[in-house]
């Protein structure tokens, strides 16, 4: 074997070892991976907050009786009232518009969602965000985001509500998550916590 051979041989291994560790990270965990325009892809998508940097608020995954069963309810906590905040998507992706008095996305059924956005993430999950006051594109429209993308905010659109946003997280398969994980926080059903946001900090 000639100097060349094993000198291509180590820098061949040198680059594997570098593109490894690009995605493991430094310390040995899974990085988060992004694909085109900053889309959040695979199992290795993780969620931050709907909310402006700093803003605390409660994840309400009430039960019984929340329809559908494992969505979240953000409401106002201490001095952070809800009402009019920001919403801003969780991870990156496509984010199409509706209102339940125009256009429902298929599996909306008879949801009393009011002003609600989709977003589509580039595994195949989706969120969605629904009882907006305002959109930043009207129903029918759509929008590439990144995660932290403003939305719309927050308002009661859709029945009788007190400002609150309802929020989902999708399966690839079309379930809902029962136990959804934001900013590192898992709230099961029956579970209220606070999560504060790290989003655009």
């Amino acid at each position: 074997m000639s100097a060349t051979t094993v000198f291509r041989g180590r820098r061949s291994v040198v680059t594997v070892a570098v593109a490894l560790s690009v995605l493991w990270g430094v310390g040995g965990s899974p990085a988060l991976a992004s694909g085109p325009g900053g889309q959040d892809v695979g199992v290795l998508a993780t969620h931050k907050s709907p909310f402006n940097c700093g803003k605390t608020f409660y994840a309400n995954n009430w039960s019984p009786g929340h329809s559908p069963s494992g969505s979240i309810d953000w409401q106002s906590h201490g001095g952070d009232a809800v009402g009019g905040e920001t919403v801003r998507a969780t991870a990156g992706g496509t984010a199409r518009f509706y209102s339940t008095l125009a256009a429902a996305d298929g599996d909306v059924g008879t949801m009393a969602y009011g002003r609600y956005v989709v977003v589509t993430h580039g595994d195949g999950t989706r969120t969605r965000y629904a009882h907006l006051a305002t959109m930043v594109r009207g129903p029918g429209g759509s929008l590439s985001v990144t995660r932290g993308a403003k939305l719309g905010t927050v308002g009661a659109s859709g029945g009788n509500y007190a400002p609150h946003l309802h929020y989902e997280q999708i399966t690839a398969g079309g379930a809902i998550d029962t136990s959804p994980t934001v900013e590192g926080v898992t709230i099961s059903l029956g579970q209220k916590k606070a999560v504060r946001s790290s989003t655009r900090c």
